[in-house]
Protein backbone atom coordinates (compact mmCIF):
# COMPACT_ATOMS: atom_id res chain seq x y z
CA UNK A 1 0.00 0.00 0.00
CA UNK A 2 1.25 3.18 -1.20
CA UNK A 3 0.85 6.90 0.31
CA UNK A 4 -1.35 7.51 -2.53
CA UNK A 5 -3.57 4.90 -1.99
CA UNK A 6 -3.65 5.82 1.70
CA UNK A 7 -4.52 9.30 1.37
CA UNK A 8 -7.23 8.12 -0.98
CA UNK A 9 -8.41 5.58 1.30
CA UNK A 10 -11.11 7.49 3.47
CA UNK A 11 -13.23 8.16 0.57
CA UNK A 12 -13.77 4.77 -0.16
CA UNK A 13 -14.78 4.19 3.39
CA UNK A 14 -18.68 4.20 3.91
CA UNK A 15 -18.93 2.25 7.00
CA UNK A 16 -18.05 4.05 10.14
CA UNK A 17 -17.44 1.06 12.26
CA UNK A 18 -14.19 0.51 9.33
CA UNK A 19 -12.79 4.05 10.33
CA UNK A 20 -13.18 3.45 14.27
CA UNK A 21 -11.01 -0.09 13.45
CA UNK A 22 -8.40 1.34 11.13
CA UNK A 23 -7.63 4.55 14.24
CA UNK A 24 -7.60 1.64 16.74
CA UNK A 25 -4.91 -0.27 14.38
CA UNK A 26 -2.84 3.27 13.66
CA UNK A 27 -3.07 3.89 17.66
CA UNK A 28 -1.75 0.54 18.39
CA UNK A 29 0.95 0.50 15.41
CA UNK A 30 2.11 4.00 16.73
CA UNK A 31 2.22 2.46 19.81
CA UNK A 32 4.05 -0.60 19.13
CA UNK A 33 6.49 1.18 16.65
CA UNK A 34 7.49 3.22 19.79
CA UNK A 35 8.52 0.11 22.29
CA UNK A 36 10.55 -1.62 19.42
CA UNK A 37 12.48 1.44 18.80
CA UNK A 38 12.82 2.47 22.44
CA UNK A 39 14.36 -1.31 22.98
CA UNK A 40 16.22 -0.79 20.20
CA UNK A 41 17.80 2.25 21.74
CA UNK A 42 18.23 1.07 25.31
CA UNK A 43 20.41 -1.87 23.90
CA UNK A 44 22.50 0.13 21.71
CA UNK A 45 26.08 1.17 23.07
CA UNK A 46 25.85 4.93 23.34
CA UNK A 47 26.16 7.17 25.95
CA UNK A 48 23.34 7.76 28.96
CA UNK A 49 22.96 11.99 27.42
CA UNK A 50 22.98 10.19 23.46
CA UNK A 51 20.09 7.33 24.16
CA UNK A 52 17.78 9.92 25.89
CA UNK A 53 18.09 12.06 22.83
CA UNK A 54 17.63 9.14 20.83
CA UNK A 55 14.54 8.00 23.00
CA UNK A 56 13.12 11.87 22.77
CA UNK A 57 13.34 12.02 18.69
CA UNK A 58 11.78 8.21 18.55
CA UNK A 59 8.91 9.00 20.72
CA UNK A 60 7.74 11.91 19.30
CA UNK A 61 8.40 10.85 15.59
CA UNK A 62 5.57 8.11 15.93
CA UNK A 63 3.48 9.83 17.66
CA UNK A 64 3.19 12.71 14.97
CA UNK A 65 3.21 10.19 12.23
CA UNK A 66 0.40 8.62 13.94
CA UNK A 67 -1.46 11.94 14.56
CA UNK A 68 -1.47 12.68 10.59
CA UNK A 69 -2.82 9.14 9.68
CA UNK A 70 -5.27 9.47 11.57
CA UNK A 71 -6.22 12.97 10.92
CA UNK A 72 -5.90 12.25 7.14
CA UNK A 73 -8.34 9.37 7.88
CA UNK A 74 -11.04 11.31 9.56
CA UNK A 75 -10.50 14.59 7.12
CA UNK A 76 -12.96 13.90 4.25
CA UNK A 77 -15.55 13.28 7.44
CA UNK A 78 -14.20 16.53 9.16
CA UNK A 79 -14.87 18.71 5.70
CA UNK A 80 -18.65 19.14 6.24
CA UNK A 81 -18.40 20.02 9.71
CA UNK A 82 -15.86 22.71 8.95
CA UNK A 83 -18.05 25.49 10.74
CA UNK A 84 -18.22 23.80 13.46
CA UNK A 85 -14.73 22.66 13.72
CA UNK A 86 -13.78 26.17 13.30
CA UNK A 87 -15.80 27.40 16.00
CA UNK A 88 -14.96 24.78 18.45
CA UNK A 89 -11.46 25.34 17.70
CA UNK A 90 -12.03 29.00 18.76
CA UNK A 91 -13.45 28.13 21.78
CA UNK A 92 -10.53 25.95 22.23
CA UNK A 93 -8.21 28.32 21.59
CA UNK A 94 -9.94 30.98 23.62
CA UNK A 95 -10.10 28.87 26.94
CA UNK A 96 -7.04 26.24 26.73
CA UNK A 97 -4.79 29.28 26.40
CA UNK A 98 -2.44 27.28 28.38
CA UNK A 99 -2.31 24.09 25.87
CA UNK A 100 -1.82 26.47 22.65
CA UNK A 101 1.15 28.34 24.85
CA UNK A 102 2.56 24.65 25.61
CA UNK A 103 2.67 24.41 21.88
CA UNK A 104 3.91 27.95 20.90
CA UNK A 105 7.06 26.94 24.03
CA UNK A 106 7.46 24.04 22.23
CA UNK A 107 8.19 25.40 18.48
CA UNK A 108 10.21 28.16 20.34
CA UNK A 109 12.13 25.57 21.80
CA UNK A 110 12.72 23.62 18.80
CA UNK A 111 13.52 26.99 16.70
CA UNK A 112 16.16 27.97 19.11
CA UNK A 113 17.69 25.37 20.37
CA UNK A 114 18.46 26.93 23.47
CA UNK A 115 18.18 23.59 25.83
CA UNK A 116 19.26 19.82 24.90
CA UNK A 117 18.66 16.91 26.75
CA UNK A 118 21.59 16.61 29.32
CA UNK A 119 22.06 20.45 29.78
CA UNK A 120 21.87 21.87 33.46
CA UNK A 121 19.33 24.84 33.19
CA UNK A 122 17.61 26.89 36.30
CA UNK A 123 14.47 28.18 35.63
CA UNK A 124 13.15 31.61 37.38
CA UNK A 125 15.19 32.86 39.80
CA UNK A 126 16.94 29.78 41.37
CA UNK A 127 13.57 28.24 42.11
CA UNK A 128 13.85 25.29 39.84
CA UNK A 129 17.06 23.65 38.93
CA UNK A 130 18.46 20.50 37.08
CA UNK A 131 19.06 18.27 33.89
CA UNK A 132 17.08 17.91 31.08
CA UNK A 133 15.60 14.72 30.64
CA UNK A 134 13.15 14.64 28.11
CA UNK A 135 11.30 17.03 26.04
CA UNK A 136 7.93 17.18 24.53
CA UNK A 137 5.55 19.23 22.75
CA UNK A 138 3.80 20.29 26.07
CA UNK A 139 6.36 19.70 28.73
CA UNK A 140 10.39 19.71 29.56
CA UNK A 141 11.01 17.43 31.66
CA UNK A 142 13.92 17.81 34.74
CA UNK A 143 16.12 15.63 37.35
CA UNK A 144 15.81 18.46 40.06
CA UNK A 145 18.38 19.10 41.80
CA UNK A 146 20.41 20.50 44.99
CA UNK A 147 22.89 22.35 46.21
CA UNK A 148 25.99 22.46 43.42
CA UNK A 149 23.81 20.47 40.76
CA UNK A 150 23.53 17.15 42.95
CA UNK A 151 20.72 15.25 41.18
CA UNK A 152 17.75 14.53 43.97
CA UNK A 153 15.85 11.59 42.37
CA UNK A 154 12.70 14.02 42.58
CA UNK A 155 11.00 14.36 38.16
CA UNK A 156 9.66 18.40 37.55
CA UNK A 157 7.60 18.30 34.79
CA UNK A 158 7.91 22.45 33.40
CA UNK A 159 4.88 23.49 30.81
CA UNK A 160 6.85 25.05 27.67
CA UNK A 161 4.47 27.99 27.79
CA UNK A 162 6.87 28.86 30.64
CA UNK A 163 9.69 29.46 28.40
CA UNK A 164 8.06 32.29 26.80
CA UNK A 165 7.76 34.17 29.45
CA UNK A 166 10.33 33.11 32.38
CA UNK A 167 14.46 33.34 31.97
CA UNK A 168 15.83 30.21 31.90
CA UNK A 169 20.02 29.80 32.32
CA UNK A 170 21.44 26.96 30.51
CA UNK A 171 24.30 25.69 33.16
CA UNK A 172 25.72 23.88 30.36
CA UNK A 173 25.50 26.42 27.38
CA UNK A 174 29.56 25.99 27.24
CA UNK A 175 29.60 22.32 26.54
CA UNK A 176 30.86 19.46 28.31
CA UNK A 177 32.95 21.92 31.03
CA UNK A 178 31.29 25.04 32.61
CA UNK A 179 32.97 27.19 35.46
CA UNK A 180 32.04 27.34 38.87
CA UNK A 181 33.06 29.99 42.02
CA UNK A 182 34.03 28.53 45.72
CA UNK A 183 34.69 31.12 48.38
CA UNK A 184 37.63 30.79 51.13
CA UNK A 185 37.56 33.33 54.24
CA UNK A 186 40.82 34.46 55.65
CA UNK A 187 40.73 36.26 59.02
CA UNK A 188 44.08 37.88 58.76
CA UNK A 189 44.76 40.19 55.72
CA UNK A 190 48.60 40.12 56.22
CA UNK A 191 48.08 36.49 55.18
CA UNK A 192 45.97 36.14 52.18
CA UNK A 193 49.00 36.18 49.69
CA UNK A 194 49.84 32.55 51.29
CA UNK A 195 46.58 31.56 51.40
CA UNK A 196 46.03 32.18 47.62
CA UNK A 197 49.18 31.13 46.45
CA UNK A 198 48.23 27.55 48.31
CA UNK A 199 44.71 27.27 46.70
CA UNK A 200 45.52 28.25 43.35
CA UNK A 201 48.13 26.00 43.49
CA UNK A 202 45.84 23.35 44.95
CA UNK A 203 43.05 23.87 41.95
CA UNK A 204 46.22 23.64 39.56
CA UNK A 205 46.37 20.32 40.92
CA UNK A 206 43.27 18.88 40.77
CA UNK A 207 42.19 20.16 37.38
CA UNK A 208 45.42 19.83 35.38
CA UNK A 209 43.74 16.22 33.81
CA UNK A 210 41.06 17.97 31.98
CA UNK A 211 41.95 21.99 31.81
CA UNK A 212 43.49 21.34 28.09
CA UNK A 213 40.63 19.82 26.63
CA UNK A 214 38.04 22.37 28.10
CA UNK A 215 40.27 25.22 27.20
CA UNK A 216 40.23 23.85 23.75
CA UNK A 217 36.07 23.83 24.16
CA UNK A 218 35.79 27.19 25.52
CA UNK A 219 37.93 28.26 22.20
CA UNK A 220 34.99 26.54 19.86
CA UNK A 221 32.50 28.19 21.92
CA UNK A 222 33.91 31.52 20.87
CA UNK A 223 34.25 30.94 17.56
CA UNK A 224 30.96 30.22 17.23
CA UNK A 225 29.38 31.73 19.54
CA UNK A 226 31.34 35.30 19.12
CA UNK A 227 31.67 35.23 22.50
CA UNK A 228 34.62 36.01 25.05
CA UNK A 229 35.26 33.64 27.57
CA UNK A 230 37.08 33.42 30.76
CA UNK A 231 40.32 31.58 30.72
CA UNK A 232 39.66 28.07 31.64
CA UNK A 233 42.48 27.68 34.08
CA UNK A 234 41.96 28.01 37.90
CA UNK A 235 41.71 31.87 39.11
CA UNK A 236 41.67 33.38 42.61
CA UNK A 237 40.38 36.77 42.81
CA UNK A 238 40.72 38.99 46.20
CA UNK A 239 37.86 40.58 48.43
CA UNK A 240 38.58 42.89 50.87
CA UNK A 241 35.95 42.56 53.69
CA UNK A 242 37.10 45.13 56.21
CA UNK A 243 40.90 46.47 57.52
CA UNK A 244 41.57 42.79 59.26
CA UNK A 245 40.02 39.82 56.76
CA UNK A 246 39.40 39.14 53.26
CA UNK A 247 37.35 36.68 51.08
CA UNK A 248 39.25 34.35 48.19
CA UNK A 249 37.29 33.41 45.21
CA UNK A 250 38.24 30.56 43.26
CA UNK A 251 37.23 30.01 39.96
CA UNK A 252 37.40 26.75 38.42
CA UNK A 253 36.41 24.24 35.32
CA UNK A 254 34.53 20.88 35.88
CA UNK A 255 31.82 19.22 34.41
CA UNK A 256 29.01 19.92 36.30
CA UNK A 257 28.27 16.17 37.60
CA UNK A 258 31.70 16.45 39.21
CA UNK A 259 31.47 19.73 40.60
CA UNK A 260 30.91 18.60 44.36
CA UNK A 261 33.97 16.39 44.39
CA UNK A 262 36.17 18.70 42.47
CA UNK A 263 35.25 21.61 45.08
CA UNK A 264 36.20 19.27 48.16
CA UNK A 265 39.39 17.74 46.60
CA UNK A 266 40.35 21.41 45.96
CA UNK A 267 39.45 22.17 49.63
CA UNK A 268 41.23 19.11 50.95
CA UNK A 269 44.75 19.70 49.33
CA UNK A 270 43.75 23.51 50.23
CA UNK A 271 43.83 22.86 53.70
CA UNK A 272 46.38 20.41 53.68
CA UNK A 273 48.70 22.74 52.60
CA UNK A 274 47.81 25.38 54.85
CA UNK A 275 46.96 23.90 58.44
CA UNK A 276 49.65 20.99 58.00
CA UNK A 277 49.70 18.54 60.33
CA UNK A 278 52.29 20.11 63.37
CA UNK A 279 55.11 17.86 64.80
CA UNK A 280 53.88 16.28 68.07
CA UNK A 281 55.46 18.21 71.05
CA UNK A 282 57.58 16.28 73.55
CA UNK A 283 56.59 15.71 76.64
CA UNK A 284 56.12 18.28 79.60
CA UNK A 285 58.25 17.70 82.06
CA UNK A 286 55.67 16.52 85.33
CA UNK A 287 55.59 19.21 88.09
CA UNK A 288 57.73 18.91 90.90
CA UNK A 289 55.67 18.35 93.78
CA UNK A 290 56.83 21.02 96.26
CA UNK A 291 58.36 20.43 100.01
CA UNK A 292 55.92 20.50 102.65
CA UNK A 293 56.55 23.58 104.85
CA UNK A 294 58.18 23.35 108.14
CA UNK A 295 56.30 25.80 110.95
CA UNK A 296 58.42 26.74 114.07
Amino acid sequence: MDLHSLVSLPASLENELERVFLTLVLVLAATGTNLLLQRQIQKRGESLPQRRVWSAWAKNLCWTVGATLVFSLWASKLASFALSVAAIAAAILVVSKELVGCLLGAVYLTLTRHINIGDFIEVGDGGLRGQVVGINPFTVVIAQSGEANQITGRLTAVPNATFLTTPVRNLSATGRFSMFLVRVQVPRVEEVLEHSRQLLEAAEAECASWIEEASRQFEAVELSEHVDLPSARPRVLYELNDAKSASLVLRFTCEPNLRVRTEQAILRRYLERIYAPLPMHAAAPEPVEAAPRVHC
